[in-house]
């Protein structure tokens, strides 16, 4: 669980921190600066300064950064096991979900669809 207020029932902080680490580092912020930034009084107020400090790029490669993330799968047992385990608690029926984005986002409850895609722990 991340801490209380975040919304994030199921998925691992380590996910969380990961993602973090890797817009940061594709936008060119510290994370000292970051946490600094992060103290603002809104969300609203924290998405402006990250828009206006963080390195322009491309939109293609904004696209293949999106991209690379949203494919990202559980890489070791362990979290393949949390990964299953996780993701049949929230709805079991959900075979298709393999990656850590459609977790998240199946977890917040947002649309998620059916990527019949070889499906990962189907019968864990």
């Amino acid at each position: 669980m991340v801490g209380p207020g975040y919304g994030l029932q199921f998925v691992p902080w380590w996910f969380c921190a990961v993602f973090l680490q890797r817009l940061l580092q594709f936008a060119g912020i510290s994370s000292e600066s970051f946490l600094h930034a992060a103290h603002g009084p809104t969300d609203q107020d924290i998405a402006e300064w990250f828009i206006r400090t963080a390195i322009p790029h491309e939109q293609s490669a904004i696209e293949t950064w999106n991209e690379s993330f949203l494919g990202v799968e559980p890489d070791t047992e362990e979290k393949l096991a949390y990964f299953v385990k996780t993701r049949h608690a929230i709805d079991a029926t959900r075979t298709d979900i393999t990656t850590w984005a459609d977790l998240l986002d199946l977890e917040e409850k947002r649309h998620v669809p059916n990527r019949h895609a070889t499906a990962i722990g189907g019968s864990r």
